[in-house]
């Protein structure tokens, strides 16, 4: 499966290829895609763990990136591509069809080493006060860093997507994709396409081909139950023009309880994985080892530079600090880690939009400082803030889901739903003795 040239070359193309997969088995992929495949870019996704430090505590959590990329990819095409059957008049062309599963198989390409441990917990205490980290932290987001390795490897195998008819204008869109921006929404999200918008990122709701993905491999991985069913979902989707004169994608009323059930799987997956007390041991580990060594102000480095010189961050993975030999690593792959000490419900970070937000900050930062004064960080205590929603902060996740009646008319929401829990967030600070 040979793909790759250089940005002179015109390319050849490649033949579309079948995979098999462990959750969605045979799937058909695009030669493109296959040709993106074969990228060192791409094959970097081969040696990042797609639960972090989970698969420390699980041990059949072994899968990567690579093939979770590659399931979005798959899922993306066969949601775009039953739109364009049931909704021939959405004129969904071939070229966005392909964008669109381009899109869903290189969203993570810009990944660090045990994936959200990095942008999420390590590059926010590294770079705290990095004058141009604290102008715009969304430049320090993996999906900022996707649409900068996307464009090395665009640069690399032009030839090949030119012979797609695929060229910069496209390359931009499938970043957008990608990374749908806030800001110049009017412009990305104009007119009858802007659904295309939600197929692989989805800001409206959260919604996506990427969630699909992950929440059914996790659990697989996890040896959990996964309590939704894709294909109903997929097979009750359509694309209307709502109240605020754009179209997108909406759901059959009856999938409401599937739809609740998937957002269930996401807190679930929380509270058994992402944020189990001994996943985040192992990461505080990892993040600690790289703030107190050189490894750190390396990956830091290669993350301000990587506009000037990609390569460096490519090469940036799992093995770049498993490989390390450092003290908290070797701790970490004998087993001894972090203890937790005590965890406590805190109140939640309040909405800034509040009425009483002064005062429930107050509130807020009380009770944290109380424990923190009972286990402080001079005698080797340090904390994780666990929090636990449902998708959408403290407010219900259905509340930004659009829905049809069998008439193919938007229906609101029901208030009374029977299915809502009792709170939809809970913060907790989780303390562990070093």
């Amino acid at each position: 499966m040979s793909g790759q040239g250089d940005g002179d070359d015109r390319g050849t193309r490649v033949e579309e290829v079948h995979f098999n997969d462990a959750i969605h088995g045979h799937m058909r992929l695009h030669g493109l895609l296959v040709a993106i495949i074969n990228t060192p870019q791409f094959h970097r996704l081969r040696d990042i763990k797609q639960l972090g430090g989970s698969y420390y505590v699980y041990p059949a959590a072994s899968h990567n990136r690579f093939e979770h990329c590659i399931g979005v990819a798959y899922l993306a095409g066969e949601l775009v591509e039953t739109l364009r059957q049931k909704q021939p008049k959405l004129d969904i062309s071939e070229k966005e069809a392909l964008c669109v599963k381009v899109a869903g198989l290189c969203h993570d390409l810009g990944h660090g080493p045990f994936s959200h441990a990095f942008d999420g917990m390590f590059l926010p205490k590294a770079m705290e006060d990095d004058d141009e980290y604290k102008k715009d932290k969304s430049k320090y987001e993996h999906e900022y860093f996707s649409g900068l390795l996307f464009d090395t490897l665009y640069d690399e195998n032009r030839g090949i997507f030119e012979k797609e008819g695929l060229e910069k204008d496209e390359c931009e869109f499938i970043k957008e994709l990608i990374n749908p921006p806030e800001r110049g929404k009017e412009v990305c999200l104009q007119g009858k396409k802007s659904f295309l918008y939600e197929i692989v990122s989805n800001k409206a709701n959260g919604i996506d081909v990427d969630k699909w993905d992950y929440f059914l491999r996790d659990c697989h991985g996890l040896g959990l139950t996964c309590g939704f069913q894709l294909r109903r979902l997929m097979d009750n989707i359509k694309v209307m023009k709502t109240d605020d004169n754009l179209y997108h994608l909406c759901f059959a009323i009856k999938t409401r309880d599937n739809i609740m059930e998937m957002f269930y799987t996401r807190n679930f997956l929380h509270r058994k994985a992402y944020q189990h007390k001994k996943c985040k041991a192992v990461e505080l580990m990892i993040r600690d080892a790289l703030l107190e060594s050189d490894l750190g102000k390396e990956l830091c480095e290669a993350v301000k530079n990587m506009k000037s010189d990609p390569q460096v961050y490519q090469k940036k993975t799992d093995s770049f600090v498993n490989d390390s030999g450092l003290d908290l690593i070797v701790r970490i792959q004998k087993g001894d880690l972090y203890k937790s000490v005590a965890d406590e419900k805190v109140p939640n970070k309040p909405n800034k939009r509040s009425a009483e937000f002064e005062r429930l900050s107050e509130e807020r930062e009380t009770a944290i400082e109380e424990i923190k004064q009972k286990y402080p960080e001079s005698s080797g205590f340090t904390y994780h803030e666990a929090v636990f929603d449902f998708g959408n902060k403290d407010s219900n996740p259905l509340a930004r889901v659009k829905f049809y009646d069998k008439d193919g008319r938007e229906v609101e929401q029901d208030e009374d739903y029977q299915l809502f829990p009792r709170q939809w967030m809970e913060t907790r600070l989780r303390v562990y003795k070093k």
